[in-house]
């Protein structure tokens, strides 16, 4: 179908990225290419969910506000005839839903925020994206400063010569940070402590930290999608023998910018953190020993109230653009 009018969209913010809370002002700008009768343009803003791709895939609206503004010169009309040679300019306001995650793009899923210009009864439409930063810090907790103590244990077993099994003593692998949570701009000590009691020695060690997203099904019907990702990682070719203890300690720095994910009041999209160790062993046991431990990141929140993503957002902004601005977009060369 051939679109029968050009829309701009103009929103009081250049770069369109709002937070939740926030006031969102659109203003469209409409040029037609053959003139058409319509009665009322609806602005709808929503926001909407995706998991899975293909027959798969799912989608759920987050919210849907439709405003719409009656375009008729009178009550007595029913419809209005738009001519070819006039722009037409109307605008709306909505505020943002406090609880809603912030945009993002994966193949996998993503959450898109927009805006809808249609015109009726003749659904003339057109529509674009804005975007939504969810880069509130996280809510107080108790166990802030706490450090983590993670510890795992492992035995060895095989049988021997007249089928007798054996096992051996544990070998112990422990996780070491001076906190749970951390900031971008940080550096995170990551140290793993190894206590070998049994009698197969340790050939080398894997250190890693990992990122892991998790993107769940709708109807909760399958297993979520899982994706890991190595952001840092360190190799160490130092073994440790039957009976010895050996600490390990390596230093990554969390760039300021790094960024960072937290799907705010979202149960489908999920992001964790973890400081991962990968042991080889020597002997006949093949398998690498794992052992991982969550951890957290993101801006911690001073107070009570501090960036409080339920605190209202200033709605009152200055608008960029101007109606001189919007007629040049129209302009042919």
């Amino acid at each position: 179908m051939v679109q029968n009018a050009d829309f701009k969209f103009v929103f009081d913010k250049r770069d369109k990225i709002y937070r939740p809370g926030e006031a969102v002002t659109c203003r469209v700008v409409v040029r037609l290419r053959e003139a058409f009768s319509a009665h009322t343009l609806t602005l709808r803003f929503s926001g909407k969910l995706r998991v899975g791709k293909g027959k798969s895939e799912e989608t759920v609206e987050l919210f849907k506000h439709e405003e719409p503004i009656s375009i008729l010169r009178s009550s007595d009309d029913d419809v209005r005839l738009l001519e070819v040679s006039e722009n037409y300019t109307y605008q709306a306001t909505y505020q943002l839903p406090l609880k809603i995650p912030a945009s993002y793009e994966h193949p996998f899923g993503n959450i898109r925020y927009s805006v809808k210009a249609r015109f009726d009864p003749i659904n003339v439409s057109s529509s674009v994206d804005f975007f939504v930063e969810c880069k509130n810090k996280l809510p107080l907790m108790q166990n802030v400063g706490d450090p983590l103590h993670d510890s795992r244990e492992t035995t060895f077993s095989f049988c021997c010569w007249r089928c007798r099994c054996y096992e051996s003593d544990t070998l112990k692998i422990t996780h070491i940070l001076p906190r749970t949570v951390w900031q971008p701009g940080d550096t995170l000590p990551f140290t793993v402590e190894i206590q070998n009691y049994s009698d197969v020695g340790v050939k080398s060690l894997k250190m890693r930290i990992t990122e892991e997203l998790s993107f769940s099904s709708l109807k909760n019907f399958s297993q979520p999608r899982v994706v890991k990702k190595t952001l840092f990682t360190k190799d160490i070719k130092i073994g440790v023998a039957p009976m010895q203890k050996k600490l390990f300690k390596e230093c990554f720095f969390l760039a300021p910018d790094f960024d960072f994910k937290h799907f705010h009041n979202c149960k489908h999209f999920v992001c964790r953190y973890y400081v991962e160790s990968i042991i080889t062993v020597n002997g006949i046991f093949r398998e690498d020993l794992r052992h991982r431990s969550q951890f957290i990141v993101g801006m911690v929140r001073d107070r009570l109230g501090d960036d409080d993503e339920n605190a209202p957002r200033p709605e009152s902004r200055q608008s960029h653009t101007n109606p001189e601005e919007d007629l040049r977009y129209f302009e042919r060369p």
